[in-house]
């Protein structure tokens, strides 16, 4: 069972919310063997972040996606890139926060971006 959480210091409303969870529930389907049927959404507002340097006040949210460790090793991170890219437009859609501004990952894998787009690819080495 996949799950997501999403973690902002915005206020989103439950409609925003809710609409965030089922346009997930597809991306998360990007990856073959996941259904959006079992994702398990946590959708955490309003909590206190900061980005960098800037202050309090300043939108941002971080993604967190889990699914088990045997899925990254069958698919090609293609997949896992693609997702992240997805989340992060949804989330940049539904809380207006650029996404730039936005920080996705894949727990336990070497798939992390920012701004939709993986920036391990080529930044570092992890052999």
């Amino acid at each position: 069972m996949p799950r997501i959480t999403v973690a902002t210091n915005v206020f989103l409303n439950k409609e925003r919310k809710y609409k965030m969870m089922v346009e997930m529930q597809k991306a998360i389907e990007i990856i073959p063997c996941e259904s959006g049927a079992v994702l398990m959404t946590e959708i955490r507002d309003e909590a206190f972040m900061l980005f960098g340097e800037d202050d309090a006040n300043a939108p941002c949210a971080s993604i967190d996606i889990a699914v088990i460790d045997e899925v990254y090793d069958k698919y090609d991170k293609c997949y896992f890139n693609k997702v992240m890219a997805e989340m992060t437009a949804i989330v940049s859609k539904y809380s207006g926060i650029p996404g730039n501004r936005i920080f996705a990952y894949f727990r336990n894998a070497k798939v992390w971006a920012y701004d939709g787009k993986n920036i391990l690819d080529g930044l570092i080495s992890l052999d």
